[in-house]
């Protein structure tokens, strides 16, 4: 083989290598990509129901559950006589916190 024909093949080879690493580099960074967009579901996912949770447990959800539980007509039968005597001996807010 003479240096021109073992250069060429360098340089092929060479050229290869580069289009070899680019190619990797550009899946990487699409890898890269998918896992950011994932994480920002994600964050956004928990925040939702970060939020969602906090408000069936806030203050005012409680109170709007007493009174719909206060003012509710029990029909005759439902409660055992320990759950009307429970009921008789808290408040309506205890009775939404232990819901």
């Amino acid at each position: 083989m003479t240096s021109d024909s073992w250069r060429a093949t360098a340089e092929m080879i060479g050229i290869a290598a580069i289009v070899a690493s680019l190619i990797f580099v550009g899946l990487e960074l699409r890898q890269s990509q998918q896992i950011a967009l994932a994480s920002q579901y994600q964050e956004r996912t928990d925040s939702g129901r970060q939020y969602f949770y906090e408000s069936l447990n806030s203050q005012l959800r409680l109170e709007i559950q007493a009174e719909d539980i206060e003012n509710w007509d029990w029909p005759p039968g439902l409660l055992s006589a320990t759950d009307r005597q429970w009921l008789d001996e808290h408040s309506p807010t205890e009775w939404a916190e232990a819901a």
